[in-house]
């Protein structure tokens, strides 16, 4: 039995982890924004969380099969309608559905599993919980050749398959009756047991705040690497597999520890490790170093799942608790769905660095508040010393994590000038052009406008420098591109937003782009500023439009044999190409 259902979990969750390495194909096929695909997979989350008590509730007063069975049922027809998927309102369906039938199974497969393994709880959830990291490897293979090779909608129908199998053998091997009586929710019966301790309350605020950050990473980091990190497609995908390959081991070993030590301080332990290494992962660019902090990462938060379930179910009645599982999961999973929410919406509006410095913070608070059970309450000076400590220390966190500005300012005053000088730059040219090369016509562009394209222009330079001309940037001066501009002209002008910066010619553009101690500075254009910078780029990444078009400005040539092109990806009416100068 622990093998049936560890392997329903594990196929639900593959298809559910789909979603998020197909997010960038679903979004430009379906012509959506980051922020309505985040609110749809919140949606999903939303309703995910709203079927978790009641199903524990009633697995507790009939049988754990009653809802088993028909949750299989539910989650085939929900991947089913993934495979017909047409529109915004049959995506939003398909969500819906499958979100209903994975919180009807989540909690009666836990609940069933805590019935069967009192003494290694522990180690029985770490396997179960395992199913999603098997899952997650699965989809990021499957959704590497998805993208490459297939409609995104192509892996769905599968999976209902295997499920409906599934629901045939858990049937047949299934010894419970199956019970349907007149029964209610005790509602503020299992809420009183939940709250009626304050190191309960905090436990449930501490686990509310874990899974609140992992649905805003695990959903959009993919995307985040293709987007900031100049990852392709594929990329991105295995990257996204690592977290689910640490996981597989991570999650039992977890669950045994907490099985024979302490299950609250090891939770303390990994909320660290991930609050770290979610700061890292926004500072560096090189892959290997976003390998080695993506494991991290994992080796972290993974460690959070098997001990949370454990950790509710040791305190709960023996009668009680899928009641009490459902009512703790139905809190971490509300707080789950805004993740995604909160994380598109300010990426699109903001930056991932702003987005993730957010998530570190609340890893922070959540071993902050678990910290709490495991220390001698301090005396009241001492307390007021730890808590002036704890605030300036998670206020100094969130703001290296989250503005370049005070990043800047820091740096201006507390390192030498040389240093900056000296430290690693890459400027990167960011352009899109006919095939004739052509970027403009009377300050305009060529071609119908392409959505797709903008949305991965904006979140590509948001939260780094630019450089720009005069022209084009009063063509952008009511939506500014960048964190910083630097405007080369020689006209000198007082400009009046002060995230601008004045550079009279292109050797004081390179000394102030150095100045600002970013990784990556964009080149932006015009047609002039393109060719003064085109001996210093570094990378180039161009938006290829098909066609010859008329203009009157031209993006330069460059010669191919001096570059390398790295990455090519197919949009709706362009291609976009990456390109790295070869190393001399």
């Amino acid at each position: 039995m622990l093998a049936t259902v560890s392997l329903g979990w594990a196929v639900l969750q593959f298809g559910r982890m789909l979603l998020s390495p197909l997010l960038p194909a679903i979004i430009t096929d379906l012509a959506i924004t980051e922020a309505t695909a985040g609110i749809v997979l919140a949606a999903f989350q939303v309703v995910y969380a709203v079927t978790q008590y009641p199903s524990g509730e009633f697995s507790d007063q009939w049988t754990r099969a009653t809802l088993i069975v028909p949750a299989f049922t539910v989650l085939v027809v929900g991947f089913s309608l993934f495979d017909v998927v047409g529109g915004l309102g049959m995506f939003v369906l398909a969500a819906v559905v499958t979100g209903v039938g994975k919180g009807l199974f989540s909690i009666p497969s836990r609940a069933l599993l805590s019935d069967l393994f009192t003494t290694n709880r522990g180690r029985a959830l770490g396997i179960y919980a395992a199913g999603t990291d098997i899952g997650g490897i699965a989809a990021a293979g499957v959704a590497t050749v998805t993208v490459t090779y297939a409609s995104w909608r192509t892996p769905f129908l599968p999976v209902a398959i295997v499920l409906g199998v599934l629901t045939i053998c858990y049937m047949i091997m299934n010894r419970e009756s199956y019970t349907i009586e007149r029964t209610t929710l005790d509602i503020g019966g299992t809420v009183g047991r939940l709250v009626q301790h304050p190191r309960q309350r905090e436990t449930l605020t501490a686990f509310a705040l874990f899974y609140f950050m992992v649905g805003g990473v695990i959903n959009f980091y993919p995307i985040y690497l293709t987007r900031t990190k100049d990852f392709s497609a594929e990329l991105a995908s295995l990257t996204f597999a690592l977290i689910f390959i640490v996981g597989l081991v991570i999650k039992p070993s977890a669950g045994t520890l907490g099985d024979r030590f302490s299950r609250i301080g090891i939770a303390i332990s990994g909320l660290l490790i991930a609050a770290v290494a979610l700061t890292a992962v926004t500072f560096v660019s090189t892959p290997i170093y976003i390998w080695i902090v993506t494991s991290v990462l994992a080796i972290g938060y993974k460690t959070g799942f098997p001990l949370a379930d454990a950790i509710i179910l040791d305190g709960a009645p023996n009668d009680d608790m899928g009641a009490d599982l459902g009512a703790a999961r139905a809190l971490f999973l509300g707080a789950n769905a805004v993740g995604p929410a909160y994380v598109g919406i300010v990426a699109t509006y903001g930056s991932y660095e702003i987005a993730f410095g957010g998530l570190a913070v609340c890893l922070l608070l959540a071993a902050g508040l678990l910290a709490r059970q495991r220390i001698k309450p301090p005396t009241k000076t001492q307390f007021d010393w730890l808590f002036l400590i704890w605030i300036l220390l998670w206020q100094l966190i969130y703001l290296i994590s989250i503005s370049s500005q005070f990043w800047d300012g820091f740096a201006s005053v507390f390192i030498p000038h040389a240093w900056l000088m000296m430290r690693k730059m890459e400027f990167t040219s960011v352009a899109a052009l006919a095939d004739n090369h052509v970027i403009g016509h009377h300050g305009d562009l060529p071609w119908e406008s392409l959505p797709a394209d903008k949305q991965q222009y904006r979140d590509r330079v948001s939260g780094s420098p630019v450089v720009i001309g005069r022209r084009t940037y009063e063509s952008m001066r009511v939506n500014l591109p960048g964190c910083q501009q630097i405007v080369l002209s020689r006209q000198k002008e007082n400009f009046s937003p002060k995230t601008v910066t004045h550079a009279p010619d292109i050797d004081s553009a390179i000394a102030i782009s150095r100045q600002t101690g970013a990784e990556t500075v964009y080149i932006l254009g015009g047609a002039a500023i393109y060719s003064l910078f085109q001996p210093h780029i570094d990378r180039m990444v161009l938006t290829r439009v098909p066609g010859v078009y008329e203009g009157d400005s031209y993006y330069p040539e460059w010669d191919e044999d001096a570059w390398t092109l790295i990455s090519t990806r197919e949009y709706p009416g362009f291609t976009l190409q990456k390109w790295t100068r070869k190393k001399t």
